[in-house]
């Protein structure tokens, strides 16, 4: 795969987020804060990230419940919470908190990605001649 199809290949994926987005309901404080509590909760980001550090020092596969999540659900979850530290500023530290968490699990993806298909020389060579 080359790095052009990568990009189209993320754009699409960027695009169909869009449409599922406005098909949900209106944002309200109360929608914030349980997503917030549930998307966010500790236990599940601990167990998160300590299966993604096992994945990457011995291979064992993360089989964690966020782990399964697909992709435009964890885009998704990313993007309501950026959204609700707009809403609610008064807790935007939380959301933040937790669409960074996200916003990470989705940028572990891609990296399995480039890495499964063999495009991380690609990626580094791209960089370097500054193409970001």
């Amino acid at each position: 795969m080359t790095m052009r199809q990568l990009t189209l290949a993320l754009g699409l994926l960027f695009l169909a987020v869009g449409p599922l987005k406005a098909q949900q309901h209106t944002l309200t404080v109360g929608r914030c804060q349980a997503d917030a509590a549930s998307w966010g909760d500790p236990q599940l980001r601990t167990q998160y990230n300590k299966a993604q550090v096992n994945q990457l020092t011995n291979g064992t596969r993360n089989e964690t419940e966020v782990a399964q999540i697909r992709v435009t659900e964890v885009i998704e979850r990313a993007i309501e919470m950026r959204d609700c530290a707009k809403l609610d500023a008064e807790r935007s530290h939380l959301y933040s908190d937790v669409a960074a968490f996200y916003s990470g699990v989705k940028s572990d993806r891609l990296q399995a990605f480039i890495e499964r298909h063999g495009l991380v020389a690609q990626f580094a060579q791209e960089d370097a001649k500054g193409l970001r």
